[in-house]
């Protein structure tokens, strides 16, 4: 099954995959940019790399272990990947966070860089 965690950027995806995953076992936790995003990345690239993932999904699930994909790809171009029809299931949970919170985390994760 894949799971998929999306919500803007500073909206808390990755702390909350993080926790989940810590908590549950046959659980593979992955941020969808983690394979690298090339210069001029556009929306073909993101479909290519939405197949690949989920691609992944179908090898864990395979294994018996679910996949907990964080990241900002729309849930459209989730199901409509080739391969998303073997999977098992597919869940999304949008994570939201206010305004003022989202600047707060941006200037603090700005300023550590």
């Amino acid at each position: 099954m894949l799971l998929k965690l999306t919500g803007s950027s500073c909206s808390g995806k990755t702390t909350l995959a993080r926790s989940v995953g810590d908590r549950l076992g046959r659980l593979a936790v992955h941020d969808f940019d983690e394979v690298g995003v090339p210069e001029g990345a556009d929306r073909r690239w993101r479909q290519r790399t939405t197949e690949m993932w989920v691609r992944r999904a179908l090898e864990h699930q395979d294994r018996g272990v679910d996949l907990l994909l964080t990241g900002q790809s729309p849930l459209g171009e989730v199901l409509a990947a080739p391969s998303a029809p073997l999977l098992d299931g597919i869940a999304v949970c949008l994570v939201d966070v206010s305004d003022e919170v989202r600047r707060s985390r941006l200037t603090a994760r700005d300023a550590s860089r």
